[in-house]
């Protein structure tokens, strides 16, 4: 299996996007690719907005068949943009709100989109390669960006190549791989908040 970022999942070598480059992570001893062209160009994750938030996310059953299908036809994808939303902790009182919910391996969608606005998707900021079985994204949400409760967030990939894969996963084919839940965290315009979502495989 090739690594899971902007470098393929599946066979042949990694290739990095257009407007991206291999940076030496110095916090971490991994590497970084650096999607330029947004908001990326820092040596390590701690130059972006301080220390991350680290989440541990579930890969969804779409997620898991692609993985799947890298293996068996040849798939070949890559991690590319982000969401958050409201949903993610249980509402039944005040105080719940500080217990985040169990995602669910079907879904395909957060429960609550807020940004960016749906359909739209925010391109994922970094990529780190912690250890060979697992891989993590930096996602950042700037201060007007995401003003809400926010308690979901997912991670959607891009097909590259087919290879002999069934449909949906045709080239350019895009579907959420994984999705996190914690409790809620209230996102002002007073707030840059970055997420480090941790995929271990």
């Amino acid at each position: 299996m090739g690594i899971v970022g902007n470098a393929p999942v599946g066979g042949g070598a990694p290739s990095l996007a257009a407007a991206g480059s291999i940076l030496t992570d110095v916090t971490g001893g991994g590497t970084i690719a650096a999607i330029t062209g947004r908001r990326v160009n820092t040596l390590h994750c701690h130059a972006l907005t301080g220390v991350p938030n680290d989440i541990l996310a579930i890969i969804v059953d779409e997620g898991r068949t692609a993985l799947a299908q890298t293996l068996a036809n040849g798939l070949s994808f890559h991690l590319t943009h982000f969401a958050v939303g409201t949903d993610g902790y249980d509402t039944a009182t005040v105080q719940s709100v500080t217990t985040a919910t169990a995602p669910a391996l079907l879904d395909t969608a957060l429960g609550a989109q807020v940004f960016p606005i749906i359909p739209l998707l925010e391109p994922i900021d970094m990529y780190q390669l912690p250890n060979p079985q697992a891989m993590a994204t930096l996602c950042r949400i700037e201060p007007t960006e995401g003003v809400a409760p926010l308690g979901e967030i997912g991670v959607w990939a891009t097909v590259l190549d087919q290879g002999t894969a069934p449909v949906p996963f045709i080239a350019g084919y895009s579907f959420m791989f994984a999705l996190a839940h914690f409790p809620l965290q209230a996102k002002t315009i007073k707030h840059t908040y970055l997420y480090r979502l941790i995929y271990q495989f």
